[in-house]
């Protein structure tokens, strides 16, 4: 992977940034390259490729992101989920990612654990873990049972019907700023506060990039509470949806969030269609909070039209 020497500094990232998808997720008509957009786990890292939903991909070229950052490969470890944008081979050359993107669910002090239900609060975020769980090193071989209030982690995963997150990866870190990816709520424009689940963040003289409104998806940082327990927050930044072109293939894992019927829901607000010629491998419906795999092509209004869709036993 290549990292740009500044945000959102190349080109495609300009058009991303205005909500615009750019041209390379078109595709090329008739030279057999397919654009790709896909949310899901890293399954493997290696020199110059990427594993994404145990599909691997040349990644030599690509710019990485990092919590909304330039980022580096270290970065990037099995477990974490991320958005990647790219094409497929046409036989003669390899699956491609262009760009590489990863927001960590929670970057926070655990304040509580809840060994025997598999839950951890940090930052006002209730955290599941589960046996599909990438576990640092030091949390491997005892799990949960090794963390303690006051320790340092980071997640990486999927936030739920209800905003709680399921973890995909968990890390202990030595140090590092305070930071939350979620779904906000309470906005109080003239008290510059707002609530992402149970923790209350108070945005005054704070860097905001993008038009933060009610519902907004925010990565929030910052290094310091205040008396009442609000994060002082030094970074707000918008989280764009997925950035899509008709016709290109969408690989997507991740929680129901929402279900209109059994044919038509979200997975983590993206929506998704089923019809007659998809391919059903059921183990539970697809209700609220299932844990789904989609596979398909997005039609003209960014639906993600599913040719094979998968769920999973809870």
């Amino acid at each position: 992977m290549k990292t740009p020497s500044s945000r959102l500094t190349t080109a495609a990232g300009a058009l991303l940034a205005m909500g615009l998808p750019f041209a390379g997720l078109a595709g090329i008509q008739g030279s057999g390259f397919r654009s790709l957009a896909i949310v899901e786990p890293v399954t493997g890292t290696a020199g110059g490729t990427v594993s994404v939903g145990g599909v691997p991909y040349s990644d030599s070229g690509a710019t990485l992101e990092v919590d909304g950052q330039t980022g580096s490969p270290s970065q990037i470890k099995v477990g974490d989920v991320v958005t990647a944008y790219g094409h497929s081979g046409n036989g003669d050359n390899p699956d491609v990612i262009e760009r590489l993107i990863l927001n960590h669910s929670v970057r926070a002090t655990v304040q509580s654990v809840d060994a025997a239900s598999s839950t951890f609060s940090a930052a006002g975020q209730t955290i599941h873990v589960n046996a599909q769980t990438a576990l640092d090193p030091t949390l491997a071989l005892v799990g949960l049972s090794a963390l303690v209030p006051g320790v340092k982690v980071q997640v990486s995963g999927w936030a739920d019907a209800t905003g709680e997150i399921v973890a995909s990866r968990v890390d202990v870190l030595a140090s590092g700023s305070t930071q939350v990816t979620g779904r906000l709520s309470s906005l109080d424009s003239s008290r510059h506060r707002f609530k992402i689940n149970q923790l209350t963040v108070d945005f005054t003289g704070s860097q905001v990039e993008g038009i933060i409104q009610e519902g907004s998806n925010v990565i929030v940082a910052g290094t310091g509470f205040d008396s009442t327990g609000a994060l002082l927050a030094q970074q707000v930044d918008l989280v764009q949806p997925l950035q899509v072109a008709a016709g290109e293939s969408g690989r997507l894992q991740g929680i129901v969030t929402f279900v209109t019927s059994t044919t038509s829901f979200e997975i983590n607000g993206q929506p998704v269609q089923v019809t007659a010629a998809t391919k059903l491998n059921l183990h539970g419906p697809v209700a609220l909070n299932a844990d789904v795999k989609v596979e398909g092509v997005f039609d003209s209004n960014a639906v993600l039209v599913a040719s094979k869709l998968q769920t999973k036993k809870k």
